[in-house]
């Protein structure tokens, strides 16, 4: 437990990670959906998986095998947040996970799934458990 939380992230603390609420499910359909960004102004955005593919792209080792993707905060620049306090992502099966501005390193990745058009927050930090996978909505505040 303590060695997760050294590489949690440079605050130290894990991101929270919980149920989505209100019982939120992911769209269905042969391609994952594409993510929604609701930016702190209210404001939202929709990042198909071509745009998140074409952003600069980070290699990890995480859980014995090579991912390719964007670090999340380029990800969030893209999707015009530049300030912000927390970011909370949401996949299937209700996996969510939330970070503070200062837990987002180059160690947090939207892995890349070209097959299913779907991208995987994963992270050599994260527990297998963590990750949130075909992540299809971000909430900025």
């Amino acid at each position: 437990m303590a060695a997760f939380l050294l590489l949690a992230g440079c605050s130290g603390a894990a991101p929270k990670s919980t149920p989505v609420s209100g019982g939120q499910t992911a769209p269905t359909s042969a391609f994952a959906p594409p993510i929604t960004v609701i930016r702190p102004d209210g404001s939202s955005v929709t990042m198909t998986y071509e745009t998140v593919a074409n952003l600069p792209i980070q290699t990890l080792e995480v859980a014995g095998k090579t991912e390719h993707g964007p670090i999340l905060a380029d990800f969030l620049a893209a999707a015009g947040v530049t300030e912000f306090s927390q970011a909370t992502f949401f996949g299937l099966e209700n996996r969510t996970i939330t970070f503070t501005r200062d837990q987002l390193t180059d160690e947090y990745i939207l892995a890349l799934r070209s097959k299913s058009k779907a991208v995987n927050l994963t992270s050599p930090n994260l527990t297998e458990e963590q990750w949130v996978l075909h992540v299809f909505r971000v909430e900025v505040k």
